[in-house]
């Protein structure tokens, strides 16, 4: 039996991309149809008790604690994995990463829980205080995005409070000797105040001056040049002022506080969620467009629809690409920000899938340039 068994450093390099993609993501599907290398990782990682799959046959990373240690331990783990994989080599010290983590508000028992569990996962290697990434260059992905969900901390250190302000010193004045000042009523030349003057009464309002009206034997002439009107002076309307200024400016600032504060959360809905929830159609558009990622690299929408896409799909080309930006499975690419470009293609489709299916489009099209030649 022995000479069938799989290359046991084979398995050892695939059980290390696994559970390395495994933290990263939060969770991952396992490939429909495995190899014998593959297999025997996700049983080495099973009996090791590093990753279950849950009920929905999705890989977990799992530590052997209450669920709150054991989130924020994953969360340790896979701050410490993303640093590393950042760094030159692929390696920090331990003092640069207990740096690091305070800015982060990770507790150092949780970070140390953390780098523990990735030396016994066998995912780094610790050797004269420098920790080094030891998963491999296979299947690493470049710009990798991690989720908001998946860097928060249940029990963080405690943000700091700011020193009370120091309370403001009373200053009490000196006391003047009454003598010394002029307008106390005991110095010899206090003058006192002459009394207010007093007001004016009101100006009587001014009489309202009405002509008669019109009637038998009176000059109508007369009263032409105005004399049928009363002279009177209306009212002026009441001024507002400022007021309604001061209204309109509170409402723009009201708005202006609105927009602001609006909310900015990512969706974090479960991925899984999202993939059922999604019409048919919609996430086999989504599973097109990473074939054609694979194959043609980053691409603008155009490029990517330009008869390599069926008119079925056409229709769902928007919700596809929102659903894939969500999900994560798509990204835009950091150098004009509207490419798209493909991120984690697991929740949509397998490794296997897309390769075989990437295989296919690239001889369609090697075949399409012989007839054209």
């Amino acid at each position: 039996m022995a000479l069938f068994a799989p290359d046991p450093a084979a398995v050892l390099a695939e059980r290390r991309r696994v559970l390395r993609e495994v933290l990263l993501r939060g969770g991952m599907k396992p490939r429909a149809e495995p190899d014998r290398v593959y297999r025997e990782a996700l049983a080495e990682l099973d009996r090791d008790g590093f990753a279950w799959a849950d009920d929905r046959d999705v890989l977990r990373p799992h530590v052997d604690a209450d669920e709150a240690a054991e989130h924020d331990v994953i969360v340790s783990a896979r701050w410490v994995l993303v640093e590393l994989e950042n760094a030159s080599d692929r390696a920090l010290s331990m003092d640069t990463l207990r740096d690091r983590s305070t800015a982060e508000r990770i507790p150092e028992d949780t970070l140390k829980a953390g780098v523990r569990w990735l030396r016994g996962a066998d995912l780094c290697k610790l050797k004269d205080g420098v920790l080094r990434d030891v998963t491999g260059e296979k299947g690493r992905k470049a710009d990798r995005a991690i989720r908001p969900e998946l860097k928060t901390l249940r029990r963080p250190v405690p943000a700091p409070t700011p020193p009370p302000a120091p309370a403001p010193r009373t200053v009490t004045p000196s006391r003047m000797d009454p003598h010394d000042d002029p307008f106390h009523p005991s110095h010899p030349d206090y003058i006192a105040p002459s009394p207010p003057p007093r007001p004016k009464p009101p100006a009587p309002p001014a009489p309202v001056r009405a002509t008669a009206p019109v009637g038998k034997g009176t000059d109508s002439s007369s009263d032409s040049r105005g004399s049928l009107s009363a002279t009177a002076t209306a009212p002026a309307p009441p001024s507002v002022g400022n007021g309604m200024e001061i209204l309109l400016d509170v409402h723009r600032r009201v708005k202006r506080l609105e927009d602001a504060f609006a909310s900015t959360e990512p969706d974090v809905a479960d991925v899984s969620t999202l993939i059922t929830a999604a019409h048919p159609d919609t996430v086999n558009c989504l599973r097109r467009l990473c074939v054609l990622l694979q194959v043609y690299g980053d691409s603008k929408r155009h490029a990517l629809t330009d008869g390599r896409i069926s008119t079925k799909f056409k229709v769902r080309l928007p919700e596809a690409i929102s659903l894939g930006l969500r999900t994560g499975t798509l990204g835009l690419s950091t150098s004009d920000g509207k490419s798209l470009t493909l991120r984690d293609h697991a929740v949509a489709m397998s490794d296997a899938e897309l390769e075989q299916r990437a295989a296919e489009q690239r001889e369609r099209d090697s075949k399409r340039g012989k007839k054209r030649a």
